[in-house]
């Protein structure tokens, strides 16, 4: 069993869902490599393994222990700087600018962090500009050298090859209180990985012990070889083969369909070979990028494209009501030919609006008001308004 799995298995017993722990494992690899690591992008730029992540789901669903084990993790290994607490995004800044001294006299003079919190409102004190200037110093790859930001003082503050990694939770009121509209269509939301759950593992009171006790210390010690890895990953080509073909189809046939505000769609290729990187170093130290690696990335990050129910309606300032969202379907219904389309079509359309579980109680209303007709032929549903029922024709002229 590797590093990634034996971790995971210590915390199987609790109640914090199992994928929390998983993302805030890879995160916690994600911050200790900085950007020592990368993938060479066919000469066009270097990839680095940096990531955000935020842990979504209802107050209460435990996004917290999981989130502090990474921090735990990170400050073991004492690589880079862990930035916690509640701060200004300026204040982050001169952090990540200042010269570090440690006690064993390692000197930390990159402007590498680890910005940890388990709410993410909490996190950064905002301000007009703090998510646009988070935005920007995710990407590595447009920010080698330095990085400067003037203050208010006239300092100019400059930031050497800023390498992010940003671990949060947060529930669907502070979400939206504290995401602005701009930042998610101005690619914030594009650039992090939503990991959104209901419900807990399990029921744990905690009145007795586990059978396996989580050491936190010895699964710091188990990953702190990965702060003296450096260099590029390597790919076979039958690696480098399978992700072509799977990118031409992708862009070609499904990312197009795909209603994307978010810039998620344009950066899931991007996205896929960083979690790659961190699931090969969680499990070995090889360098190389293996075909089950990729299947594994892509497994996880496509399944983060079409976002949970709490996370499409958190994403809006303003959730959109069941009845807005019927209204939207029936809308598109009367727009395309013989007032039908498909469930699959209708899912795409609405991708960053409504989830499957919203589209099926839409129409299954729709169908029982006699609005709708279902017909299944095989695996494909298809919806068509009965337009030759005069009470629906007056329903949707009303609309």
């Amino acid at each position: 069993m590797d590093w990634l799995d034996r971790s995971i298995c210590q915390y199987s017993e609790y109640e914090p869902p199992i994928r929390y722990y998983y993302w805030s494992l890879l995160s916690a690899v994600s911050a200790i490599v900085k950007d020592k690591v990368w993938i060479d992008r066919g000469g066009s730029y270097n990839l680095y393994p940096n990531i955000y992540v935020l842990l979504f789901g209802p107050s209460g669903i435990r996004k917290g222990p999981p989130i502090a084990l990474a921090k735990s993790i990170v400050t073991r290994v004492d690589n880079t700087r862990v930035i916690n607490g509640r701060a200004t995004v300026e204040a982050i800044i001169k952090e990540l600018g200042t010269v570090q001294h440690k006690k064993d006299k390692r000197i930390i003079n990159d402007s590498c962090g680890f910005i940890v919190s388990s709410e993410l409102s909490s996190a950064i004190i905002g301000n007009t500009n703090s998510l646009d200037i988070l935005t920007d110093l995710f990407d590595r790859i447009y920010n080698e050298g330095e990085w400067g930001y003037r203050l208010k003082n006239s300092e100019i503050i400059m930031l050497k090859n800023p390498t992010i990694t940003w671990l949060a939770g947060t529930n669907e009121a502070l979400f939206r209180d504290f995401v602005p509209e701009k930042n998610i269509k101005g690619g914030l939301i594009g650039r992090t990985f939503i990991i959104a759950e209901t419900k807990p593992n399990k029921i744990n009171s905690l009145m007795y012990s586990p059978e396996i006790a989580p050491n936190k210390e010895k699964i710091a010690d188990d990953i702190r070889h990965l702060a003296q890895v450096a260099g590029p990953f390597q790919m076979a080509d039958d690696v480098r083969q399978a992700f072509d073909e799977w990118y031409i189809k992708f862009t070609k046939d499904v990312g197009p369909k795909l209603e994307d505000e978010t810039g998620t769609v344009g950066r899931v290729s991007d996205n896929i070979l960083r979690v790659a990187m961190l699931i090969s170093l969680a499990r070995r130290t090889d360098m190389m990028l293996t075909i089950e690696d990729i299947e594994e990335a892509m497994k996880e990050v496509i399944t983060l494209i079409t976002p949970s129910k709490k996370v499409s309606n958190s994403a809006k300032q303003n959730e959109i009501s069941t009845a807005e969202k019927r209204s939207r379907v029936v809308k598109h219904l009367i727009k395309m030919p013989e007032f039908s389309d498909t469930r699959i079509r209708l899912l795409r359309k609405f991708t960053f609006q409504m989830d499957y579980e919203d589209l099926d109680k839409i129409m299954s209303h729709l169908e029982q008001a006699k609005i709708i007709t279902v017909e299944r032929k095989g695996p494909e549903v298809e919806y068509k308004i009965n337009m030759d029922n005069e009470k629906v024709r007056k329903y949707v002229e009303e609309l």
